[in-house]
């Protein structure tokens, strides 16, 4: 009836039917197709290496600064180079002219494993801040995959003002207990037998104690009882 009533017979009702079917199944596949691929891409991406260049905190204080190549991916990298500009250079090796020695970066890095860094002193914070050198550097590393095929290339900005205007709070560690018990080492070294060795004394300190506290109440006794010779001297007057 449908039919009739659209002027259309049903057999070209039916092609109508299958080409729909058919554009939709089309339209699916088309989505499913990029679906797989962006899983894919991501896949790939998270199984990647990521190796990173940042300014971090050195374990020998907190104002001492190390230039930190590492790797945040979940895969190995390798080949890892990095380029800096302008050169890095350090305020605690400067000479008279204020110019400071350059920081030595080897030219490739073979291998960096996950979580894995290369390190090495940049400068103290301290000598850094009138210094006059430059404060920030344009950062390329660049590095391969496991397989040593694909090829990556990150940018990084190493700013020294985010570590000269911040402010700390001084905490002790291993390194400063460590440095502690070499101090308390050299001082017993010195205590050995002689003129600058460690002496001791043993002292009893209640029967002392005792002794005084005895040696106090008799010269209260004796001068209670020189009172009414006194007195007594005193009334003719």
């Amino acid at each position: 009836m449908l039919a009739s009533v659209l002027g259309l017979p049903a057999e070209d009702w039916s092609a109508i039917g299958t080409c729909t079917t058919v554009s939709v199944a089309v339209v699916a596949g088309v989505i499913a197709f990029f679906q797989v691929r962006e899983a894919r891409r991501l896949r790939e991406e998270q199984a990647q290496p990521y190796v990173v260049a940042y300014l971090g905190t050195s374990p020998g204080g907190e104002w001492v600064i190390d230039l930190v190549i590492k790797n945040l991916g979940s895969t190995a990298a390798t080949d890892v180079r990095v380029a800096m500009d302008p050169l890095p250079k350090r305020a605690i090796d400067s000479n008279r002219d204020g110019d400071g020695d350059g920081l030595m970066i080897p030219e490739s890095i073979p291998l960096l494993v996950p979580g894995q860094e290369w390190r090495t002193l940049w400068d103290s914070a301290f000598k850094r801040h009138d210094s006059g050198l430059p404060e920030r550097y344009a950062t390329t590393v660049s590095f391969k995959d496991s397989r040593g095929r694909e090829n990556f290339e990150f940018e990084f900005v190493l700013d020294w003002g985010t570590v000269l205007k911040r402010e700390l709070v001084t905490t002790y560690g291993l390194h400063d207990a460590a440095k502690a018990l070499r101090e308390m080492n050299k001082t017993v070294k010195g205590w050995s037998e002689g003129s600058r060795g460690l002496k001791v004394y043993a002292r009893d300190g209640d029967a002392r104690d005792q002794r005084e506290r005895e040696y106090l109440e008799e010269r209260r006794r004796e001068r209670q009882a020189q009172l009414p010779a006194e007195d007594g001297e005193a009334d003719p007057a």
